[in-house]
């Protein structure tokens, strides 16, 4: 992300003619005219017309697509307009950019299994949420951490700054992470996944009848997602890790997104057959001793090759992480994977994967207007967003980042 004063150029007249109360306003609508529209589900509008009203997308199409009368209209004439962002398993809403300011940990400290806790309960808007935003990502799925077995559900969230907004659903899914960082049990992939086994063999004699014991709080936890009637979400890397979870999911029966994929052979056939939805990343991660430099920026390519739902994501701390989602998806492009692959991978997918593929990730009527107007292609580290819209209604596109910025930068 490049903070150059020449992209608020449009910005500002986007400001202004949001502003300005428009002649015989009947409705509230907002167009944008004359921009390549890049809608992910039905090609490139390269001289495209979008209108937004109510918070949804009410028309998508050409140039000659009616504008209500009175819309508010913003000539996107030599810009780019996509859908918002979509990033997974991040921090944003926890922690501030100050580290002392922290609002929440991002997981246990001793790593304790917490299966029936809710991050959601704890999100907060904070600079990070606009920060973030300010490189179009307007969705991402909040972690309860990566240190303990089961740390709790993730939240799906949309970067705004109403609260009461904010959380979409507070149940994203059930994470499981099968790789330990603990020096407790069960801190191991075999470790983890006998204790996941214990709990959801519990679960299932709960959801049959037996009785309750004391000890049922981790074990209860699980009966919703027996049969896969709800979402977990796999913390896996390697080939081993994703055995375990293929292995759990075929015995019980649960619903499974595969993420933080970065080192799989054996088991890619096997993904595929699951039909499960992976997320590959980080892309920007080191690859292990042995393997090729590109091996992990070649993955999102060869999965989809395979016929593997790819999701790209930045798994990651909000310090220099999701604001690089789509210079992630770019690379993947350079090895392989095609452009609208690239693009679904962090739009549509992801929102697919988590179970809101009607309301986000594309450019089509009837869904959430997260918006993104943009000075070239999404994909390219040069490119600058001017502009997202939440809701259908423009953000603030000031942050702590861009108030530094020009406090200090030389007049």
């Amino acid at each position: 992300m490049i903070l150059r004063k020449s992209r608020f150029v449009l910005a500002a007249t986007i400001a202004v003619i949001l502003s300005v109360p428009a002649v015989a306003q009947t409705d509230g609508s907002i167009a944008i005219r004359h921009g390549k529209l890049i809608t992910v589900t039905h090609g490139t509008i390269e001289d495209g017309t979008l209108v937004m009203r109510g918070g949804r997308i009410v028309a998508v199409g050409g140039a000659d697509t009616k504008v209500p009368a009175g819309a508010r209209v913003i000539d996107a004439k030599g810009r780019t307009i996509y859908p918002g962002l979509f990033d997974t398993e991040t921090n944003i809403g926890l922690v501030e950019p100050d580290s002392t300011k922290a609002l929440a940990p991002t997981s246990e400290p001793a790593g304790t299994p917490v299966p029936w806790g809710f991050i959601a309960d704890v999100v907060h808007p904070n600079d990070y949420v606009a920060i973030e935003r300010y490189n179009g990502i307007t969705q991402s799925v909040v972690s309860p951490g990566s240190q303990g077995p089961m740390p709790g559900h993730s939240a799906l969230i949309q970067l705004i700054e109403d609260k009461g907004r904010m959380v979409v659903d507070r149940d994203a899914g059930l994470v499981i992470n099968f790789h330990g960082r603990r020096a407790v049990y069960p801190s191991t992939v075999f470790g983890i996944a006998g204790y996941a086994r214990e709990l959801l063999t519990r679960a299932r004699a709960l959801e049959g009848g037996a009785a309750r014991r004391d000890d049922d709080a981790a074990a209860e936890a699980f009966v919703p997602y027996l049969g896969g009637k709800k979402r977990i979400i796999a913390h896996v890397r390697n080939d081993t890790e994703v055995g375990a979870a293929l292995d759990l999911a075929q015995e019980f029966g649960l619903s499974l997104v595969l993420v933080g994929l970065t080192d799989v052979d054996t088991e890619m056939d096997r993904i595929a057959a699951s039909g499960f939805p992976v997320v590959v990343g980080t892309l920007f991660d080191d690859p292990l001793p042995g393997r090729r430099y590109d091996y992990i920026l070649r993955l999102p390519a060869r999965m989809a090759a395979k016929g593997v739902r790819v999701s790209i994501g930045t798994l990651g701390a909000v310090a220099g992480g999701p604001r690089n989602l789509p210079y992630q998806a770019g690379a993947a492009v350079a090895f392989g994977l095609s452009y609208d692959q690239a693009m679904r991978s962090i739009t549509l997918s992801p929102a697919e994967a988590f179970g809101v593929g009607d309301r986000f990730g594309s450019l089509d009527v009837g869904k959430v207007a997260n918006v993104v107007i943009a000075d070239g292609d999404p994909l390219n580290v040069t490119t600058g967003v001017v502009q997202v819209f939440i809701d259908g209604q423009p953000a603030d596109m000031t942050n702590r980042q861009t108030r530094l910025r020009d406090r200090y930068l030389p007049k």
